[in-house]
């Protein structure tokens, strides 16, 4: 998953994962049904590699 900025919809709620310029995600849920419901969200991130001259790359 990539914080698209997109809302994701679902049965018990949507959500919106957002990328912040300063690397902090934030997450927004929006209940569509009332009780206890569990979210799981999957973040897939990326490794970087060091390049010659101590450069990062992704």
């Amino acid at each position: 998953m990539h914080a698209t900025g997109e809302w994701v919809r679902g049965a018990d709620f949507d959500y919106l994962l957002v990328a912040e310029a300063n690397g902090t995600l934030r997450l927004h849920v929006l209940p569509n049904q009332l009780g206890l419901h569990t979210l799981a969200v999957k973040l897939q991130t990326e490794r970087p590699i060091l390049l010659a001259g101590n450069r990062i790359s992704y």
